[in-house]
């Protein structure tokens, strides 16, 4: 599995955090678009992101 930057992960973050969902995903699925191909389970970043989001409130 290909990790995401650090940069990227900041990016879905604060996305989610300041912006409104439907952002982030679209977002979320763009990104995902442009690295499928390299094997990397978005999903996994995803739950991450989530729970992370969660944990907050």
């Amino acid at each position: 599995m290909i990790a995401l930057n650090l940069y990227e992960i900041k990016q879905a973050v604060l996305n989610l955090m300041n912006k409104d969902f439907v952002e982030f995903e679209e977002w979320f699925y763009e990104l995902g678009d442009k690295r499928l191909a390299k094997g990397i389970e978005l999903n996994e970043v995803r739950r991450a992101v989530l729970s992370l989001s969660n944990k907050d409130q």
